[in-house]
């Protein structure tokens, strides 16, 4: 069988282009205001009704936007119309409110095995929200930033709408792999440069880097802390880059993965680190014999990279990346002490201690949403414990049954006869849940985050394959 995975060089063109012209588009927004508002959200109406590839174009923009691809740092950036007081809808907000009311007849129609989920946490969100409004009486102060969560309830419904056959999960995988090579790429000069690359007025804010970008001082080092501006896209094609390689033999796979590993490793996070791990350890297990051969291989093409990166960094930038890594995970065991005065691990410990706290003076229901509760205890940085001081139990444990329950049901699928290349997409996604547990747990709320898009991408897909599985 030919393997489709195999890219003319004009289909590859093509597909830069059409990234390129997307983040173009975005960035015009900070340029243009209402006026380019209004120019985007047309784009995205004519797109609708294109029969050829419906929703690419809307997907993509909600990636660039919504993952951290240009560090917006939040959706509240975005240029917004202002209808009242506490009454506001940015680009993302219509996008989402025009997906609903036009793919209404649909939805409430899609029965699939992550859907009972979806519908769970909508319910459960809308109550929230009401009560919160009851508090506080005004929508913004009632839905702040956790009401988003409809937004992410919604793009699940447009992925399994669009993922209609296996050509357009592995289309939109493409165009995935192009802003990771082209962002990571941007990110490797930028380290051998000793220098960042801004546009004026997109970036008003960064917690990455010093208003004059370079170098800035942190976790007692003076270093170029190089945090991916592709951070979720680059852990997902790790393991989609390296199932591929490892089962349908794609090498242009093997290079996406490569560049996402040595990203995630110039970032220098501990999290990332062990999900990184994890994912390399699942797509082994899952493998066959000559799969695990190929990532051997690719592990020792890695460990020459970084040898070579080792060189240039103690001669020429006298900075020591491997001291740096293991520094960054010793400090987890000290709480902090070792890499540094104030290490970001001793940080999320105290908010932590409490985030607990609060979790525990309502364990069943938690606290509510609402922008007081909201910026007392949520932070990016902490996982399933923002999840149950918000929401408690009867919010957490669902998802965390659900994300069990699904890797179970992967297992059993990828064990079945089925494709090399429905294969490996299953195995990417068993390998992205299994590396991101950890995330769940410490760093990043299954809903809460901008990554979610990547998220009810995967179940989608997964959704998409399981179902026409069983159908046949």
């Amino acid at each position: 069988m030919k393997n489709s995975l195999k890219y003319d060089t004009k289909q590859i063109i093509r597909s830069i282009l059409f990234v390129l012209f997307s983040i173009i588009i975005i960035i015009s927004l900070f340029y243009t205001k209402t006026l380019g508002l209004i120019f985007v959200y047309l784009i995205f109406l004519i797109n609708l009704y294109n029969k050829n590839n419906k929703y690419e174009l809307p997907i993509l923009f909600v990636f660039i936007i919504s993952t951290n691809v240009l560090e917006f740092g939040s959706l509240e950036q975005l240029p917004y119309i202002q209808l009242g007081p506490g009454i506001r809808f940015n680009l993302l907000d219509l996008i989402v409110i025009t997906f609903i009311i036009f793919l209404w007849n649909k939805i409430i129609n899609i029965k699939t095995p992550s859907s009972w989920l979806i519908n769970y946490n909508f319910l459960l969100t809308i109550l929230f929200i009401i009560i919160g409004f009851i508090i506080y009486k005004t929508p913004r102060e009632a839905g702040t930033n956790y009401g988003r969560v409809l937004i992410y309830i919604t793009f699940y419904y447009v992925f399994y709408l669009y993922f209609t056959d296996i050509n357009r999960i592995k289309r939109l995988l493409f165009l995935i792999s192009i802003i990771v090579l082209l962002g990571t790429s941007i990110q490797l000069i930028e380290y051998f440069l000793n220098y960042r690359f801004e546009l004026p007025g997109v970036v008003p804010f960064s917690s990455f880097y010093s208003e004059k970008g370079e170098r800035i001082f942190t976790a007692g080092f003076e270093r170029i802390y190089l945090w991916t501006r592709v951070t979720i896209f680059i852990f997902v094609m790790t393991a989609f880059g390296m199932a591929f390689y490892t089962i349908n033999k794609s090498t242009y796979y093997l290079l996406i993965s490569l560049v996402s590993i040595v990203g995630f490793l110039l970032a220098l996070s501990r999290i990332w680190f062990l999900g990184i791990s994890l994912i390399l350890f699942v797509i082994l297990l899952t493998s066959p014999k000559e799969g695990k051969f190929r990532i051997i291989l690719a592990s020792i093409l890695l460990i020459v990279f970084l040898n070579l990166l080792q060189m240039y960094s103690i001669d020429l930038l006298g900075f020591d990346l491997f001291a740096a890594i293991t520094g960054r995970l010793k400090s987890a065991s000290t709480l902090g002490r070792y890499y540094g005065e104030m290490d970001t691990f001793t940080i999320r410990v105290l908010m932590f201690n409490e985030n607990l706290k609060g979790f525990l003076s309502s364990p069943l229901f938690g606290l509510g949403f609402g922008s007081t509760i909201w910026n007392k205890y949520y932070n990016v940085d902490l996982g399933v414990i923002n999840r149950l001081v918000l929401t408690g139990l009867i919010g957490t444990l669902p998802i965390i049954l659900f994300i069990i329950g699904y890797i179970l049901r992967l297992i059993k699928f990828i064990n079945k006869k089925i494709d090399n290349e429905r294969k490996a997409i299953l195995v990417a996604i068993l390998a992205i849940l299994i590396g991101h547990f950890p995330m769940y747990i410490w760093q990043i709320d299954f809903w809460g985050s901008n990554y979610i898009f990547v998220i009810v991408m995967l179940l989608a897909m997964g959704d998409r394959i399981i179902t026409n599985f069983e159908v046949k």
